[in-house]
């Protein structure tokens, strides 16, 4: 066997071994990319040849080949680890931790922005948090979430409500109602939740006293105000009820899905998280016409809370807080947490995350 020979059984040898790694290794259109740059259309292997002088180098044709070889599966093995998502854009805005706060170290913890500061209510009791210096106020044993609004302050207590002053910490006497899961407080009206009953109490802010009872929906999960008005979500009825927030009359029902899980109240718009269909549902207050937003599509725990700033949306979804765009719903900036957020508020020009690890986090925007 010649030279020659040993040259093409080489060339075979390589090409069954090269064929044999590519449809793992080597993508087609980097194949194309490598054996086009001859400029000819013939048989890849061939061209090779010619390139490397076959019939007159075969030595120096089979270092080539293998050099090419080596190359290409090196290359294609970078491209295979590298992801071929589209590229994080380079400017917009940025999300990162400015500050980290220990607030919490049991229980399911709820987080209210009243006044310029924060109350986390968890182990046992409340306690209201200096957004500026990171402070932790003394614990308020048993008491549990904290609602703020045109009436004033107020907070969960066993069997009932109580007027909170947020910035002593005192509470004022106990409005018997029974056991309350969620209050919102519209104007010289507080609605209260039962967890027994399913019903939603009024009780006149001034008086502190119980003036109303109404059923507001089947299975209700969340209650919010915005002024004049108080919104409810019944999962049992897949609909939002909209009242006059000082008669108990209601104004509307906007139809929505049995999956929907809280409210928020944004500029313009009551907003509904749809953990089901991974969406954002936007009531317009002028209209109660209804848009939906998806966000998460087919991922049942994706998104679970919602703050509604002025000029953009932070959305928890799983373990990170996503900045999107209030009308696209599109993806502006996110940030990955340490565990997943359970409450977002607005505080200033920051958002605050707490997790579900009771761990409280200022989250800064910037411009990049």
């Amino acid at each position: 066997m010649n030279e020659h020979d040993h040259a093409r059984q080489l060339e075979r040898t390589i090409a069954d071994w090269f064929d044999q790694e590519r449809p793992v290794h080597a993508p087609p259109a980097l194949l194309e990319q490598v054996f086009a740059r001859t400029g000819r259309r013939r048989s890849r292997w061939s061209v090779l040849a010619d390139r490397f002088g076959r019939a007159s180098r075969p030595v120096e044709f089979a270092v080539g080949l293998l050099v090419v070889a080596a190359l290409v599966i090196g290359v294609s093995g970078t491209a295979e680890t590298t992801p071929s998502a589209t590229p994080m854009p380079t400017t917009g805005p940025s999300l990162a931790v400015a500050q980290r706060i220990e607030a919490c170290r049991r229980g399911v913890p709820t987080l209210t922005a009243v006044e310029g500061a924060l109350w986390a209510a968890c182990d046992g009791g409340a306690r209201r948090v200096d957004p500026v210096s990171g402070s932790l106020g003394p614990r308020l044993p048993n008491v549990g979430s904290v609602s703020s609004g045109s009436s004033g302050t107020w907070a969960v207590v066993p069997g009932g409500i109580a007027r909170l002053d947020p910035s002593t910490g005192e509470l004022g006497a106990a409005v018997a109602i029974g056991p309350v899961s969620a209050i919102a407080v519209a104007e010289d009206v507080v609605w209260a939740l039962r967890v027994d009953t399913g019903r939603m109490v009024l009780v006149d802010a001034q008086a502190a006293r119980v003036t109303g009872d109404l059923d507001a929906g089947a299975r209700l999960v969340d209650v919010v105000a915005d002024g004049a008005d108080v919104w409810t979500l019944s999962q049992g009825a897949g609909e939002v009820r909209r009242f006059d927030g000082r008669t108990g009359t209601e104004r509307a029902r906007i139809p929505v899905a049995g999956s929907a899980t809280r409210l928020a109240v944004g500029p313009g718009a009551i907003w509904v998280i749809e953990p089901g269909a991974g969406a954002l549902l936007r009531i317009d207050r002028a209209t109660n016409e209804l848009t939906t937003l998806t966000v998460r599509a087919g991922d049942p725990s994706g998104v679970t809370d919602l703050f509604a700033g002025p000029d953009a949306l932070y959305v928890a979804e799983r373990n990170d807080v996503v900045r999107r765009d209030p009308d696209t719903g599109a993806e502006q900036a996110r940030l990955t947490l340490a565990d997943y957020p359970s409450d977002l508020v607005g505080v200033r020009d920051d958002i605050w995350v707490l997790d579900q690890g009771g761990a409280l986090s200022r989250v800064t925007t910037t411009a990049r």
